[in-house]
């Protein structure tokens, strides 16, 4: 099979011919119907993550149709929880999987993911995709829409008629935009790109320009206020420091975005205006239900950039460094779309092309999944807390043993 590979921080991705995995027992084989592209590819290109398991098929929002496993499920269509909580622990038992110390191997960030044709998973991984759901706008429900979720509601609480700003429009910052207006929220976009604040406008959002004076503009848009919560999604030396400066009274930071960047801050400037300063870490299982069945009812749609081959995958992540993908990019591991050397996508993009557009089998998204789907459950190791140093290399141990 064709599979894209990540030899390590700094070195140009190569599309490879691996053999196609075997699945175990517990575990399904898909063929690989999209696969949306992360600043998480960014970050583990860059060194900014790095499980130290090299060579690695990045791709962790993935949708495909299991070819291999249980037989009532083959033939079906389903989404990929990349998460691998032990739920066992004390945090898992308390509904916060999310931050599972125990975490086993996550395909696409510690064990190989879905740029590739074929890709193994455990089954209690597997979501069923809902009938009538394109598989290509399903993909990014799986990472983008459903960290947007966790960020609104499982950490800054959103309630209608707050007013926020979403600090980089983005494929987090788009569905972001769409959830909170559904939630009942007064949104203001920032962002540099004439085309993306076109999109979120679109979307209902106001728009300001990130390249003027943001700050400024956010105070005018609140009467000298503030917004009640910043979703900082850029995190720049640049964009923290400003996201801090349009908060009112005891509003909130949630930082979701990360990079090489470094927040500082003096203490008494949150101590004096009682400033949150929340992180927001990836989706609940129950999350990524909840988006899928917006996507399902029509009342969530992530922006597509487009759709592209595994061959595409450097000019893809090129132009998402640059600033240039409206919307999430999709690799469609079997399309035979190629971009041209000279490619800068078109903005603003459309719905792109490829197999996407099959209808999708009769199965439905459950906020638990079903017992076929999770007939295989990761066991826990307690929920002590350790030394985030012991924590990473046993992860990354983890990421190295399921190879």
């Amino acid at each position: 099979m064709r599979a894209v590979r990540f030899d390590g921080p700094g070195l140009v991705p190569r599309v490879d011919r691996l053999p196609v995995p075997r699945p175990g027992e517990g575990e399904a084989l898909l063929r690989v119907l999209a696969a949306g592209v992360c600043h998480t590819e960014l970050q583990l290109l860059d060194g900014t993550l790095n499980p130290g398991v090299w060579p690695l098929t990045p791709g962790h929002e993935i949708v495909g149709e299991v070819v291999e496993g249980p037989a009532e499920l083959v033939g079906q269509r389903a989404l990929v929880y990349y998460s691998r909580p032990c739920g066992e622990c004390e945090w898992c038992l308390l509904g916060h999987e999310q931050v599972c110390p125990n975490a086993g191997p996550q395909p696409g960030l510690s064990t190989d993911g879905g740029f590739a044709e074929f890709v193994r998973v455990p089954i209690d991984s597997l979501m069923r995709l809902p009938e009538g759901l394109d598989p290509v706008q399903a993909a990014p429900l799986g990472c983008a829409a459903a960290t947007a979720y966790h960020a609104l509601h499982g950490v800054a609480r959103l309630q209608a008629g707050e007013t926020i700003a979403v600090y980089g429009v983005g494929g987090v910052g788009l569905p972001l935009i769409e959830l909170a207006m559904l939630g009942g929220a007064r949104v203001l976009a920032i962002a540099r790109s004439p085309e993306k604040r076109a999109l979120a406008r679109a979307l209902g959002a106001e728009v300001i320009d990130a390249g003027g004076d943001p700050v400024l503009e956010v105070r005018r848009a609140t009467r000298g206020q503030g917004v009640h919560a910043v979703f900082e999604l850029v995190a720049s030396d640049e964009s923290m420091p400003a996201a801090l400066a349009m908060l009112r009274r005891r509003g909130r930071l949630i930082l979701v975005g990360y990079g090489s960047a470094r927040l500082r801050v003096n203490p008494l400037e949150l101590v004096l205006r009682e400033t949150q300063l929340l992180g927001s870490l990836g989706n609940t299982r129950a999350e990524l239900a909840e988006v899928v069945r917006l996507a399902a009812g029509g009342a969530l749609k992530v922006p597509i950039a487009g759709q592209y081959a595994l061959e595409d995958v450097s000019a893809v992540l090129d132009a998402l460094r640059a600033g240039r993908l409206a919307g999430r990019g999709v690799i469609v591991p079997r399309s035979a779309f190629r971009v041209p050397r000279s490619w800068s996508p078109p903005l603003p993009l459309g719905e792109g092309r490829g197999e996407g557009g099959e209808a999708a089998r009769t199965l439905s998204a459950t906020s638990a999944p079903s017992p076929a789907l999770r007939a295989a459950s990761p066991r826990g190791r307690g929920g002590s807390d350790r030394p985030l140093t012991t924590e990473l290399l046993e992860f990354v141990g983890r990421g190295i043993e399921a190879r």
